[in-house]
């Protein structure tokens, strides 16, 4: 069996990444983004722009976090 070649710096990357993830920064930046996404038609930005960006975000956050964790 070939062994696995260990990339000590996507390892520590990928760890300091889901430590950050699941901190209380972490928590609150993602409060106040999506507090702004969703006040933002007050500001004057169409409400259907506004789901398409929160919805594309939300989406690619997502794939990246199931590849780290």
């Amino acid at each position: 069996m070939k062994k696995i070649k260990s990339n000590k710096w996507a390892d520590k990357a990928s760890e300091n990444i889901t430590t950050w993830v699941g901190s209380t920064t972490s928590i609150i930046l993602h409060t106040l983004f999506f507090f702004f996404a969703f006040t933002s038609p007050l500001l004057g930005i169409p409400f259907d722009r506004m789901l398409l960006f929160l919805t594309t975000a939300v989406s690619l956050e997502a794939i990246y976090l199931a590849i780290f964790i």
